[in-house]
Parts: C-alpha cells; sequence; structure tokens
C-alpha cells in the first residue's frame, strides 16, 4: 500500500511540475508577444516622426517649439523642459533636420521589421534581435555617457527585459521545434 501511496504522490508532482512550466511558459510567452507589440508600436511611431522630419523645416519647429513652450516659459522661465526644447529648437538645422529623419526612418524601419518577424515567430529572427537588440542597448549606453538623460536608462532596462524575453522565447520555440521533429520521425 506504502508503493502505492509513493507512486501516487510521484506521479502528483510530475503533473504538478508539468502544469507549473505550462504556466510559466504562457506567461513567457504573453509578456514576449506584449512585449515585441510594443516595441513595433514604438518603431511604427519612429517611423512616423522620421517622415515627419522630413516635412518640418528648421524655422517651422522653431515657431513650433516657442508656441508650445511660451506660456511655460512666461509662468516659470527656469523650467528646464521648456528650455531645453526651446535650445534644442534654436540649434536645429538642416543637417540636423536630416539626420533626425534617417536616423528615426532607418531605427524604426530595421526594429519594425524585427519586430514582425518575431511575433512570425521565424527562428532565424530571434538571433537577429539579439543581435539588434545588444547594439541598441550598447549606443543608448554610450548616449547615457553624454546626456545623463534618466530615459535612455529606462529604455535600456526595457530592452534589457525584452533581451531576457527574446531569450526565453527563442528556448522554447527551439524545444516546441525539436519535440516536433522527434515526433515526424517516430511516426
Amino acid at each position: 500500500m506504502q508503493v502505492v501511496a509513493s507512486i501516487a504522490s510521484e506521479v502528483y508532482n510530475i503533473e504538478n511540475d508539468m502544469y507549473m512550466r505550462r504556466i510559466f511558459s504562457k506567461i513567457i510567452h504573453y509578456s514576449f508577444m506584449g512585449g515585441i507589440g510594443l516595441k513595433a508600436l514604438s518603431a511604427l511611431g519612429e517611423c512616423l516622426a522620421g517622415i515627419a522630419f522630413i516635412f518640418i523645416t528648421p524655422p517651422r519647429f522653431l515657431s513650433t517649439i516657442v508656441y508650445l513652450t511660451s506660456g511655460e516659459l512666461a509662468e516659470d522661465p527656469t523650467d528646464k523642459i521648456a528650455n531645453f526644447l526651446m535650445h534644442t529648437a534654436q540649434h536645429f538645422s538642416v543637417s540636423t533636420e536630416i539626420f533626425t529623419s534617417v536616423y528615426f526612418l532607418t531605427h524604426g524601419i530595421i526594429r519594425l521589421a524585427v519586430a514582425a518577424a518575431l511575433l512570425e515567430e521565424w527562428l532565424w529572427a530571434f538571433p537577429l534581435a539579439l543581435v539588434v537588440e545588444a547594439l541598441f542597448i550598447i549606443y543608448q549606453l554610450y548616449r547615457f555617457t553624454y546626456t545623463h538623460s534618466l530615459w535612455l536608462i529606462f529604455l535600456t532596462i526595457f530592452d534589457v527585459i525584452i533581451v531576457v524575453l527574446i531569450v526565453l522565447e527563442y528556448n522554447q520555440r527551439k524545444k516546441i521545434r525539436r519535440s516536433g521533429l522527434a515526433r515526424e520521425v517516430t511516426a
């Protein structure tokens, strides 16, 4: 009788372990899909910003920033954000316009293409995405050394989380692919 109870206990533990693995797998998958979805939306926004910068001339950019910040600067002439925007607008040249539009467009198109390939769950896209994300993380950390922007730190933390999710999802996709191939061979 004790042997039967011991076997039943082991079967329960195995089933419980498998259940927990399935739950963990689903959490990883949905987190991955949500994170990549956010990356795709962000990339789409970058593409739209790149297109917008093609049509924004430096004088138009300056007049828009003056209009948007004039009320805040009248109320608080030391406002850091408004002053930063004014400083940026005053130094916005044609070459800056071209660089900004090309940067946003290329960055957005690359990220959008990688996100689309990941959402299609193409296995070759996972290592590519890891390389692309690593390059963006390195560049963001490099930029942080000059700007000390907390925004870059938050963006980098989000990108690191995405890298972890990509690795976990990639490992799951490879397991599924291997088990599917194993079933085909034995069938």
